[in-house]
């Protein structure tokens, strides 16, 4: 890669207002946090042109906030032979890039095949958030393509908006109202970061028996199903694409398939391709049983554990891809599904012995 003689550190500034509270004996904790979160000169690779011949050097591109708050709420009690731990915690967090060190105060993010950036950091929004044009449903008449025109203010001439649209096609929103559908018309479409993060937690003890659920959440986040090469005209797509638009079938969720595209439906990046990615996933599910110790002291062990377990048992969530739990390897990659292998269900069995 060039060199970059000037580059330096990232440096973070954090302020943290925190509050705990101890009741009913210290049953009942909570611990609050609200912090603000700087981070300035941000390490990031800007696009050069391929004609360099090498990769771009990391170059200090700018400024980002965060700022949020921390909800934990533990709750421990024992009622008769009963023992429990019930912890319960929820964080809110917002992101905003503050700084970008070039004209434009934005950067290009991850390309998805054939359809180029798909994501964008840019001043005044989510790092990384959704770049593309919003749709306003689909065409259902010729008549409605043909009402969906743009009058010039100077000459009052008339023109249509989508000219190569047909019934079935997507309706793209003319954003700044300029007569055309075009990048100038791309704008925020959704955020690839969780709004709410949350955790669940339940420990259980009765006599000899154990018992633990672990649950996670995240609520509020976009992701786009990438799943699908729809540049690919002769490719298998998912069942879901039977639900195109016919003649017979216009409540359709998606436009017409067609291997040329005209309207580009398919070829655009829109809201089409994004889906609600929140979801409940229970992470850990676990039975124990300690044998008494006057049953296993004869073969000298203070303790002998046998247990059942399942991992990732089971996750509710109206994503249609494999998986919601997305993860990145940048910032700018979050949020885009591009075939994650999904997290298997695992059952374990096992023994812990002591002696």
């Amino acid at each position: 890669a060039i060199a970059n003689p000037d580059l330096k550190w990232e440096t973070s500034e954090q302020s943290d207002l925190g509050l705990d509270i101890n009741l009913l004996k210290d049953k009942l904790s909570i611990s609050s946090d609200y912090y603000v979160k700087t981070t300035k000169d941000l390490l990031i690779r800007p696009n050069i042109l391929s004609s360099v011949g090498y990769s771009a050097p990391y170059v200090n591109g700018g400024n980002v906030q965060n700022k949020g708050i921390e909800l934990g709420i533990t709750y421990n009690d024992k009622i008769g032979d009963l023992g429990m731990n019930l912890s319960f915690n929820i964080s809110h967090n917002t992101n905003k890039v503050t700084q970008i060190n070039n004209t434009a105060q934005a950067l290009a993010g991850a390309a998805y095949i054939s359809l180029g950036s798909i994501t964008r950091m840019a001043v005044g929004q989510p790092i990384g958030y959704f770049w593309g044009q919003r749709t306003a449903g689909i065409f259902q008449t010729q008549a409605e393509v043909d009402a969906y025109t743009y009058t010039n203010p100077t000459t009052g001439a008339v023109k249509k908006i989508q000219p190569n649209a047909k019934p079935g096609d997507l309706k793209f929103v003319d954003t700044n109202n300029d007569g055309s559908i075009s990048d100038l018309d791309r704008t925020n479409i959704g955020d690839p970061n969780p709004k709410y993060i949350t955790g669940f937690t339940i420990n259980l003890n009765y006599h000899n028996f154990d018992f633990s659920l672990f649950t996670i959440g995240m609520f509020g986040q976009k992701v786009f199903n990438g799943n699908y090469r729809f540049d690919k005209t002769v490719s298998n797509m998912p069942a879901t694409m039977l639900d195109h638009w016919t003649p017979d079938n216009t409540g359709a969720k998606f436009p017409r398939f067609i291997s040329t595209d005209p309207n580009k439906n398919y070829a655009t990046v829109s809201d089409l391709l994004l889906e609600n990615g929140s979801f409940v996933r229970v992470k850990n599910i676990q039975l124990g049983y300690s044998l008494p110790a006057g049953l296993i002291s004869k073969a000298r062990l203070t303790r002998l554990r046998l247990f059942a377990a399942v991992d990732n048992a089971f996750t509710i969530t109206k994503y249609t891809g494999f998986d919601p739990e997305i993860g990145a390897t940048n910032p700018l990659s979050l949020g885009i599904d591009r075939g994650v292998y999904p997290q298997s269900i695992t059952f374990r069995f096992g023994i812990n012995a002591k002696l």
